[in-house]
């Protein structure tokens, strides 16, 4: 794949570079490429995760809610007066 890459960037900037620097440069493309593409699925990964964290949290504490209401009502005694 690199000499595939290679091919297309070496006709395009040749005018700019010597042969050996074209061939780094389009190294160093080649290889920020996949960093990126890397990095897209880390940063999809730690976003799903996150959400998946926050949800857990808030529906834990709605449940902590219901559960501390109804032994609230539970609790209360028909001669309170309340």
């Amino acid at each position: 794949m690199v000499v595939s890459y290679n091919i297309f960037l070496s006709n395009k900037y040749m005018k700019y570079f010597s042969r050996e620097y074209g061939q780094v440069i389009t190294l160093f493309l080649y290889l920020q490429n996949q960093y990126l593409k890397i990095m897209d699925e880390y940063i999809g990964a730690v976003i799903k995760v996150g959400g998946i964290l926050i949800g857990g949290v808030m529906i834990l504490f709605v449940i902590w809610h219901i559960v501390k209401d109804i032994l609230d009502i539970s609790g209360k005694d028909s001669s309170d007066g309340k």
